[in-house]
């Protein structure tokens, strides 16, 4: 199982992966503004779901990323690889650019 994200601009979506699907039931939407962090967002997502064994975690940004660290032009956060990764209890994070993502999504 592979958690994902899509952090945009003004929110971000959540939801749990499987054999190359979304699960529909898991996707959940948040407001990206208030103060809250991605961080409590994730952990209010997790929160939210029953626990199944996941491997991965996978998040799209909307704005560059380097040396992977996303900036976010609408939120002042520093998000880093290791301690989402830590907080999910998950094997590996990976955050990339949206639009990287979406071509990596993309058959040949």
């Amino acid at each position: 199982m592979r958690w994902s994200a899509d952090i945009g601009g003004t929110k971000a979506r959540l939801a749990l992966c499987g054999n190359g699907e979304i699960v529909p039931q898991t996707v959940r939407c948040f407001a990206n503004h208030g103060g809250v962090h991605f961080r409590d967002t994730l952990g209010a997502y997790l929160e939210s779901q029953s626990r199944p064994r996941r491997t991965d975690l996978i998040i799209a940004v909307a704005g560059p990323v380097r040396d992977d660290q996303p900036c976010c032009p609408n939120e002042n956060w520093m998000i880093s690889t290791s301690e989402l990764q830590r907080s999910a209890n998950c094997q590996s994070t990976v955050i990339l650019n949206d639009l990287t993502a979406l071509g990596y999504a993309v058959s040949d």
